[in-house]
């Protein structure tokens, strides 16, 4: 193998594995002026087949609150969170949104980042359970021991994206974003095509070969023409109504077309066929991305880790990594929260600066430098899951391939200068075997001197912590979860004997509708009754219709299944109401606001140390 350092130039091997699952490569969208990365399948995806490598979710908490108080960073700030909003989801989908009292957003690297929105189409979705009804990952934790590693590593994981289509290999992946993205349908003027708009024409796509099928022998030459031209001339137009002009426009003009289109899989198939690229053209043009699965890591009080799926020689691309820009590193700074009240009189939330109370746990998954104030958040499956070891296995590089790479003309621009959403294709690292690597290794790299430095302080603190305290550890709600996984919750509970842990409480799963007729509508306290109609089935649930409850009373026993009546409020109700028939199932337990590990009043928080020869002279801020 040659490795040429000549010019600056590092030419790399790329790891050849038998069957890649997903590539990253130039999207679509790409534009010289607007570059873009997508993500691509490397095999074909089954609908509702699962994609691989579930991720981990990192909790962004009360990031947006106060900071717009500091009229000095106002701009950059507001510049940051506008940033981030286009790279977060609702706290929701993982069941983290109880996490602050305020606003919780849903950061997930991987599949869920780096993936495109198209207006027109998705493919791919979450799969909500996987995160939402997740277990305990053996070894990552002990219950009831304190651990240095204690709320400095994300406690979600198994976040699940699958395919909400059948997907070709090669085609570029979309993910589902929800109605939010949809332009307003009613308007008459409105002339860009939606998702929406397609899954209309789809229908109509299928009924149209449905019946041309069943009557093709009736209708011989030119007939089929002048049947389909009066289907999409007078029935497409009036089913469509305003949207008519538009659903007529998405679909094949021709019987020919018609059995083209279904052989293509739908409407948007046969129009976009340039969506799919060829496995040759992703080899060239793209990057794997499926070299590395998660467990738990050998580190001692590492949580999980990065583990090589395949073997590698030293100096072949494990994976590439795109970086998130964030310009400002105390935006990640949490104080507690208090009111103001501005010049004109109104009421808001602020940090109180004169109390803080940690980082953003984020922190510890971004790459930094002691002489910068820039963070960047690596995106690619798996990789933040990859920990330190002063004897590593691998290292990061500026990547230096054709296609997924970086620009180097990013060097010398100051980076308080940059456009975010333009810079951001552009800032991407390439992690090296520094060694041949067996499949199944767990991969490490030097995190840096600073990161060490503050992580041996760290664990001085620790041992002070347990000079006092021991090496007990508050009982969590994932250590109870384990116990009442099978063993019905109790309802008959005194204060002083709850069995659960003080930082938990109650939430349920719930999709409701009226009690039947002749049963009672309202209890003994006149609270409204409702019965418990779902989720039925475990790919139903979602974090949306999770809600805290109160457990009133169970019914049934060990072999009928348990479920209880409990108390809730709804969504944007303040009244209480009764819900009857809730299973076993569908109650987990949770955290508190602000009670879980990662919000420990001096958890280990510390960024990972980006090498001195990497970094541009011109990014350096904060050096004397």
């Amino acid at each position: 193998m040659l490795l040429s350092r000549a010019a600056g130039l590092l030419l790399l091997p790329v790891a050849v594995a038998e069957t890649c699952r997903l590539y990253i490569a130039k999207s679509h969208f790409y534009r010289d002026d607007n570059p873009k990365f997508g993500l691509f399948a490397g095999v074909d995806f089954q609908q509702n087949e699962t994609l691989p490598n579930p991720e981990i979710g990192i909790p962004l908490v009360d990031i947006a609150v106060g900071n717009y108080v500091d009229q000095d960073k106002f701009e950059l700030y507001n510049a940051i969170i506008q940033f981030l909003e286009g790279k977060v989801w609702m706290s929701s989908f993982a069941g983290m949104q109880w996490e602050g009292n305020h606003t919780t957003t849903l950061f997930s690297p991987g599949v869920a980042t780096i993936a495109n929105h198209h207006s027109g189409y998705y493919n791919i979705d979450w799969f909500q359970p996987g995160v939402l009804l997740r277990e305990r990952q053996d070894g990552v934790v002990e219950e009831g021991k304190a651990s240095p590693g204690r709320g400095a590593f994300t406690n979600y994981y198994n976040l699940t994206m699958r395919a909400a289509q059948n997907i070709p290999a090669g085609m570029e992946l979309f993910a589902n974003l929800g109605d939010v993205f949809d332009d307003d349908r009613e308007d008459l003027y409105q002339d860009r095509i939606t998702r929406l708009d397609y899954n209309e024409a789809e229908d109509i796509l299928a009924k149209i070969a449905t019946f041309m099928n069943k009557y093709e022998k009736e209708m011989k030459g030119s007939f089929q023409q002048d049947v389909l031209d009066f289907i999409l001339d007078t029935m497409v137009e009036e089913v469509g109504g305003k949207r008519g002009k538009v659903l007529r426009s998405l679909l094949p003009q021709t019987p020919a077309k018609v059995r083209k289109a279904i052989e293509a899989g739908g409407a948007f198939m046969y129009r976009n066929q340039d969506l799919v690229k060829s496995i040759e053209w992703l080899e060239t043009h793209g990057l794997c991305v499926d070299y590395l699965r998660s467990g738990t890591s050998t580190i001692p009080h590492a949580g999980r880790g990065a583990f090589a799926s395949r073997s590698f020689k030293e100096g072949d691309v494990i994976a590439p990594m795109p970086m998130i820009p964030i310009l400002a590193e105390d935006i990640l700074d949490m104080f507690m929260i208090t009111e103001y009240t501005n010049e004109d009189g109104q009421v808001g939330l602020t940090y109180d600066r004169e109390r803080p109370i940690g980082q953003q746990l984020l922190l510890n998954y971004a790459f930094g430098h002691a002489e910068s104030s820039l963070l960047m958040v690596p995106t690619s499956p798996m990789v933040n899951l990859i920990n330190h070891a002063p004897y590593p296995n691998a290292r990061i590089l500026w990547s230096s391939h054709d296609h997924v790479g970086f620009d180097h003309g990013i060097h010398d621009i100051d980076f308080r200068e940059w456009n975010m959403a333009e810079v951001d294709p552009q800032l991407v690292f390439l992690l090296i075997a520094d060694r041949d690597i067996q499949e199944g290794e767990e991969i490490f790299i030097d995190y840096g001197p600073s990161w060490e430095n503050a992580w041996q302080e760290h664990l001085i603190r620790f041992d002070e912590y347990l000079d006092i305290s021991g090496d007990v550890w508050p009982r969590r709600s994932e250590d109870a979860r384990v116990e009442f996984k099978n063993k019905p919750y109790p309802t008959d509970i005194k204060r002083k004997q709850i069995p659960y842990p003080p930082s938990s409480f109650t939430a349920c799963f719930l999709e409701t509708d009226t009690v039947a007729d002749g049963e009672p509508k309202d209890n003994a306290e006149g609270q409204e009754i409702f019965q418990w109609i779902g989720p039925n089935s475990y790919e139903d649930f979602e974090g949306q219709s999770l809600m805290v409850c109160d457990l009133q009373s169970t019914q049934g026993d060990e072999t009928s299944g348990y479920t209880y009546t409990v108390l809730t409020r709804f969504k944007g109700s303040p009244d209480i109401v009764e819900v009857k028939g809730v299973p076993h199932s569908a109650i987990i337990l949770l955290e508190k606001p602000y009670m879980s590990d990662m919000h420990t009043f001096g958890a280990f928080r510390h960024w990972i140390e980006i090498p001195d020869e990497m970094f541009p002279q011109a990014w350096r801020d904060l050096r004397p």
